[in-house]
């Protein structure tokens, strides 16, 4: 008795399945990146402002143990503090009261890097004394005229004998609206001001893309945002014209505009 012979297939994908899977795998990977990017840039933008309240602690504990002065742009160290005769810059001071370190004679290490470094910013683009990507608002006081960069010594890191170069928190009203650091590729952060009223942050060739300030590091489309911290301790995100304004009339009663042609 002859019986019929059964072919037995092996179960393998076609040519033609097999470019369908790469299609579906390829249709979701496009699908899927972008949003695994933004929520990746969310995070970062979160630990950024996170940065920021830690550095306002540390504002609000200088300030305590200061007499109520504000940390300086910059300073002459007194001798007796054995870091050199440079000028002591604001994120220093800040390191020595948060992790407790401070610079080596004029050297500035990079101490507070690591530590508090934003993580969205450029380091290859940095400058020798922004090393962390923050910088600090040079006219906090409402009358001043010249930046805040105290030429007295200063004794037990606090305010030196000739008191009216220093600042203090009591002469800032509404401190909510004032910015006091933000990001920034220098360490200081400027709005410039042009024909009277008309406000800008000041647009350069690369590799800095901005004289003072960074507005667009957490957006570089369209709104253009960075953060920034005010002077009363909470944080936040502003708009590039907000954040302008912030810094250079924060209470609105100078009359000033924000002008993106003059960039």
């Amino acid at each position: 008795m002859r019986h019929k012979s059964t072919k037995h297939h092996d179960a393998a994908f076609t040519l033609i399945e097999l470019l369908v899977v790469i299609s579906i795998i390829s249709l979701l990977v496009a699908i899927l990146l972008p949003a695994l990017s933004n929520t990746r840039l969310a995070a970062q933008r979160v630990l950024c402002v996170s940065n920021l309240k830690q550095f306002g602690l540390a504002h609000a504990i200088y300030a305590d143990e200061n007499q109520g002065y504000i940390v300086p742009y910059s300073r002459t160290p007194d001798a007796s503090e054995g870091i050199g005769s440079a000028e002591f810059l604001w994120i220093e001071e800040l390191g020595r009261i948060m992790i407790g370190k401070k610079r080596d004679g004029n050297y500035r290490t990079e101490f507070i890097l690591e530590e508090f470094v934003c993580p969205t910013y450029d380091r290859t683009r940095a400058t020798n004394t922004s090393k962390i990507g923050y910088g600090m608002n040079l006219r906090l006081e409402p009358t001043a005229t010249t930046q805040y960069k105290p030429t007295t010594t200063a004794t037990e890191g606090g305010p030196g004998v000739n008191q009216t170069t220093w600042w203090r928190y009591e002469t800032i009203i509404e401190s909510s609206k004032w910015v006091i650091n933000g990001d920034s590729y220098e360490p200081h952060m400027k709005a410039y001001l042009a024909s009277g009223t008309q406000v800008y942050f000041n647009a350069t060739a690369d590799p800095q893309r901005w004289a003072s300030g960074e507005p667009d590091r957490h957006g570089r489309s369209t709104p253009q945002i960075a953060n920034y911290l005010f002077m009363d301790g909470h944080a936040s995100a502003l708009a590039k014209e907000e954040a302008g304004l912030a810094i250079r009339d924060p209470r609105g009663d100078k009359g000033y505009v924000y002008n993106a042609s003059y960039e």
